[in-house]
């Protein structure tokens, strides 16, 4: 008889921590041993697509805020009464916010109770979160697990938690989809396709890969003519709108050169990154892991990113890819240099190797059967101690 994991996810849409719920819950199904089940707090996308892949779960018809003491002691009737009969082996709260919760439907009752943090951490809930009981805390990153026990406000479980790697869907691209993307954006062989993906934002720092770009078309404009840049993706919201805005009026004059093209988001970027010569990474805040990152690398293609947050788990300088300082102001040189001597002008063998490299670690670390397979060794560990912090 299989073993019952219960994964409880605040939210309904499809965003980093709910993509790890959904790719554990996948992988639980195919490779593993566990029977997953997930919780919505609230309904969205994603319960769509884990019906579509007969996932059981279960969405609340109470919705509520912590704040509205009536409609969360509803919403604490309505799970507790579904999670005493389905008794699962493991309970797993997606993010501090389902913890809590989750901690106030079982405040007295001993179940394996284990908690995913994704990130950002530091926030007043994740401080009050470190507050209840947990058997594990599960980060996606070093950083986060050191910026949690810098902030905690109860810092006794460094003993009782572990870094997981999330799980990356690592299936090759049909050769046919990747020639597809190149054909359609590339005017000859000789061009070199960089692409850089993901919301809008300023933080995202696409403005410094446009000006290290403006830079080098000054001084060598012989090697920006072999050069294709494709930002996939759009604006969220109207506070990032203008940002967007003024990317595209700094980048008029690349636009009208066919250097630069922006192009609107993409339900599947696989094909792009397989298609691509280059992945750029250029946030200038830590971001907790960088997902982007990995999925580029599992499909062999080499990275430049930034050297801050936990980014810095997988890329590493001169051996899965080329970072720089993208938090600071030096980073637009850094940046533009490794465009020209080490993109540009460096051996293809050279850059072949340290794609392979990254493409290696993502696989053999990162894919969803190793996540599954940590995963599921340490619920079964944690079930036969029953520890307790």
């Amino acid at each position: 008889m299989l073993k019952k994991v219960l994964y409880i996810s605040p939210n309904g849409y499809l965003g980093g921590a709910e993509r790890f719920v959904l790719n554990a819950c996948i992988g639980h199904k195919t490779i593993g041993k566990y029977q997953p089940v997930i919780v919505f707090l609230n309904d969205g996308e994603l319960v769509n697509i884990v019906r579509e892949l007969n996932i059981d779960h279960y969405v609340l018809k109470n919705t509520f805020k912590f704040k509205n003491t009536y409609a969360l002691f509803k919403a604490i009737l309505e799970i507790s009464a579904f999670i005493k009969e389905l008794r699962p082996n493991i309970i797993h709260s997606t993010m501090p916010y389902a913890h809590i919760f989750l901690s106030l439907l079982f405040l007295k009752e001993k179940f394996v109770k284990v908690w995913f943090q994704h990130g950002p951490v530091g926030g007043t809930l994740d401080k009050i979160a470190s507050l209840f009981r947990s058997d594990r805390i599960y980060f996606n990153s070093h950083y986060l697990q050191q910026v949690h026990h810098r902030t905690s406000w109860r810092n006794n479980t460094k003993n009782t938690d572990i870094i997981v790697n999330l799980g990356i869907d690592c299936d090759e691209v049909k050769a046919e989809e990747s020639e597809k993307v190149r054909n359609l954006y590339l005017k000859n062989e000789q061009e070199l396709l960089f692409i850089t993906a993901g919301r809008i934002c300023e933080w995202k720092g696409y403005e410094s890969l446009i000006i290290a770009l403006q830079n080098l078309s000054l001084r060598k404009p012989e090697l920006i003519k072999r050069i294709k840049l494709l930002i996939i993706g759009e604006a969220k919201s109207d506070r990032d709108k203008p940002y967007e805005e003024k990317l595209r009026k700094i980048s008029q004059d690349l636009i009208k050169n066919k250097t630069i093209e922006f192009i609107p988001f993409q339900k599947s970027l696989k094909p792009f990154y397989s298609a691509a010569d280059v992945f750029f990474h250029t946030s200038t805040i830590a971001e907790p892991f960088g997902l982007v990152v990995a999925e580029a690398m599992a499909q062999g293609t080499l990275v430049v990113g930034g050297a801050v947050g936990g980014v810095c788990d997988i890329l590493v300088d001169g051996k899965t890819g080329f970072s720089f300082n993208s938090h600071l102001e030096s980073g637009v040189k850094e940046l533009e240099s490794i465009i020209e001597v080490k993109i540009l002008n460096q051996n293809k063998t050279e850059k072949d190797i340290l794609a392979n490299n990254g493409k290696k670690l993502i696989i053999e670390n990162y894919s969803i059967k190793a996540m599954v397979a940590l995963l599921e060794n340490d619920y079964d560990k944690l079930s036969s101690q029953n520890l307790s912090v």
